[in-house]
């Protein structure tokens, strides 16, 4: 399979949509909205009890930890690969 080699004004047409598109826009929503969450689900605040927090809180962490382990597995052996 060969590598396609494209110039990079593809790039900068693909950043200039991710702008107009107001991707940054959405990340920041989901950034709010992700804290808010947080500290709604925390327990200190009484909204729900220790296990309920606790038990979202794991699910909710699931993505990231099996985002973590794929990086890990990548990054590993590649660093291993690379001090060979």
């Amino acid at each position: 399979m060969m590598l396609e080699i494209r110039p990079l004004n593809n790039l900068s047409i693909h950043l200039d949509r991710l702008i107009k598109g107001r991707l940054w826009l959405k990340v920041m929503i989901g950034l709010v909205a992700g804290a808010g969450l947080g500290l709604l689900l925390n327990p200190s605040t009484g909204l729900v009890s220790e296990s309920v927090g606790s038990w979202a809180a794991n699910w909710l962490d699931l993505p990231g930890q099996i985002f973590m382990r794929l990086v890990q597995m990548i990054m590993i052996p590649l660093i291993f690969a690379s001090i060979i």
